[in-house]
């Protein structure tokens, strides 16, 4: 398979959104997070990113690597822009911390 520069450049979005809600839940608490509007906009818009960054790979590259929850990731990420006044913080908690 023939690697897009777009998909590399993507992934590196991804990346990068990731390491920003790992800084962020390595330092703060999810007390901190549940009482701090500008926190859960920041954390949320990094899921946005990394959900729309997502909807731009080739379907061939993500095929390549069927372990990676890519459809759960865009999904998140319309469910975050679409249905923003039913968001459980929890969730959104339990997505940055990887608890079920």
């Amino acid at each position: 398979m023939k690697q897009n520069k777009d998909n590399l450049a993507y992934i590196k979005y991804i990346r990068d959104a990731v390491e920003k809600i790992s800084n962020y839940v390595s330092y703060k608490s999810y007390d901190n997070f549940i009482n701090s509007e500008w926190d859960q906009a920041a954390v949320m818009r990094y899921f946005e990113i990394i959900g729309e960054a997502v909807s731009h790979i080739d379907q061939e590259f993500k095929d390549t690597y069927p372990e990676i929850e890519w459809r759960d990731m865009s999904d998140f990420r319309n469910f975050l822009i679409h249905d923003y006044m039913d968001v459980d913080l929890k969730i959104v908690w339990n997505c940055m911390t990887n608890e079920t």
